[in-house]
This record gives structure tokens, C-alpha cells and sequence, in this order.
């Protein structure tokens, strides 16, 4: 007796997204395996860039029963390891279980809430922020700048590299820190480069002195907040599962495609 697989599907409203819906419909409609069920479903499919992964995964963050398979629509597909050139061979490589990940997320807790963050937090304001930044508890530095950057492995390749972060490989369990424009003065110079920091440590930032509203933008998402507080940030563990075969070939071809072009 063969199983049945129960799916649903997201498509961006890009051109690219629709037509390489319309082949995996195609696809799955002649297996007779796969069961379209909008409520009980198992495996999520997701045409479109990072964008569209992004704006619909922070739902499923702590979902067991979820499988999340992103197919590239969009202009740029980290997240993606399907595409028009091998939709194809996609239901042979989604039943194998070891092709997908528990990524490290951010856990980010403000004003007694939590947000989370699978690529990155940035911390802004209109004008300069000044905090005093803790590392589990130690003093690392003070600092005054127009914001911070802390992101994810997964991360690591998205707004952290063109402020010249570091590329941290999806196997290494870390995240890292990113000045953006410090500003040095005397009470305020600061290491001015990226830190990385191992999943156990724990980042505190006390916000001090500031005029303006800051921001939390949280994966592309910003909130806004009018009160000196605390932001504690930890790397943890999420439970979604998200199909994503890596290796250090497919890996170094995609930077090499996205970013080197040779």
C-alpha cells in the first residue's frame, strides 16, 4: 500500500512564481500519491523569492508537523533548492528526511514580548542610538551609531553581507553582530567590526539616551517603540523543517552564482 501525501502551496504574484506553479501542478496531479488538503497538510510549498519565505515561515517556526519546500520565483533563492531548470525531480528529493533542517533562529524579548528572526534583527532609530551591549552578562562595549545588525547563519548572506558581515556557513552553529555607522567619539569607540558569537551566548542591549523612536525591524518587518528598554536576543533552535540540502559544492556554487558571477 503506497502513502499519501498531504500538501498545500503559496504563490507570489510574480510571473515566474505562477509559471512554475502551473508545471508542479502538472506534476503532482499525475501522482496520484500527493492529496491537496488546505488544513491538514504536511508539506508546504512555496513559490517565490526569500521575500515570500520569509513573510510566510515566521508562522510555522515552531510547527512539528510542517515540511517547508521553497521553489524559486523571485530574483534571489538562498532558501531555494528548486527551480524551472529541476522542478522535475522534486518529489524524489522531498521524502528523503535527512534533506531537511531545524535552522537557528533569533528570540528576541522586548517590552515583555517575544519576536523571532530566521535571517536578522536590526536595531535603528531616525537618529543615533546609544546602548551599552552585554555578552552573557559581561560588558563588551558601549556603543553610538545609527543601528545594530544581528543575524543567522541562514542570515548571514542577506542585509549582513552588503554591510561587509561575515558569510557563516549553514553547518556552524553561531551568530554575529554588526555595527552600522558607529560613531566615534570618546565615550564611544568601538571595535568597528563584525563579532561572532557561539548559539549559547546570550546578547543584551540597554538602551540609553535617545530622542527619536527606534525600530525593531525584525526579518524585513519594523516595529516601532518609544521607551528606553532592554532588547535580549538568543540563538535557538527552531522546530519547522525546512528542506534544505547542503552541501558545501551546492553551497559555494550558489555564492559564487548570487554574488562572484565566475
Amino acid at each position: 500500500m503506497q502513502n499519501n501525501f498531504k500538501y498545500f502551496y503559496i504563490v507570489s504574484k510574480s510571473k515566474k512564481s505562477k509559471d512554475l506553479f502551473i508545471k508542479f501542478n502538472d506534476l503532482i496531479k499525475s501522482n496520484n500519491n500527493w492529496i491537496l488538503d488546505e488544513n491538514n497538510y504536511e508539506y508546504l510549498f512555496i513559490f517565490g523569492g526569500d521575500g515570500t519565505f520569509l513573510k510566510t515561515v515566521n508562522n510555522y517556526l515552531f510547527d512539528k508537523s510542517k515540511k517547508i519546500i521553497c521553489i524559486n520565483g523571485g530574483s534571489f533563492g538562498f532558501y531555494s533548492f528548486f527551480s524551472e531548470n529541476n522542478i522535475k525531480n522534486i518529489f524524489n528529493e522531498i521524502l528523503d528526511n535527512d534533506k531537511y533542517i531545524n535552522p537557528l533562529i533569533l528570540e528576541i524579548k522586548v517590552n515583555n514580548k517575544k519576536y523571532y528572526a530566521i535571517n536578522e534583527i536590526v536595531i535603528s532609530s531616525n537618529s543615533a542610538i546609544e546602548c551599552d551591549i552585554f555578552l552573557d552578562k559581561n560588558k563588551y562595549q558601549n556603543f553610538k551609531g545609527t543601528g545594530l545588525l544581528l543575524s543567522t547563519p541562514l542570515g548571514s548572506t542577506a542585509r549582513t553581507k552588503s554591510l561587509n558581515g561575515s558569510i557563516i556557513f549553514p553547518s556552524i552553529n553561531a551568530y554575529q553582530m554588526i555595527e552600522i555607522e558607529p560613531i566615534s567619539q570618546k565615550h564611544y569607540f568601538t571595535l568597528r567590526s563584525p563579532i561572532i558569537l557561539s548559539e549559547n551566548t546570550k546578547t543584551l542591549i540597554n538602551l540609553n539616551n535617545f530622542k527619536n523612536n527606534y525600530y525593531l525591524i525584525i526579518d524585513g518587518q519594523e516595529m516601532n517603540y518609544s521607551k528606553k528598554e532592554s532588547i535580549s536576543i538568543s540563538c535557538i533552535r527552531s522546530n519547522i523543517k525546512i528542506f534544505y540540502s547542503y552541501d558545501l559544492k551546492s553551497y559555494l556554487d550558489k555564492i559564487r552564482n548570487k554574488f562572484i558571477y565566475n
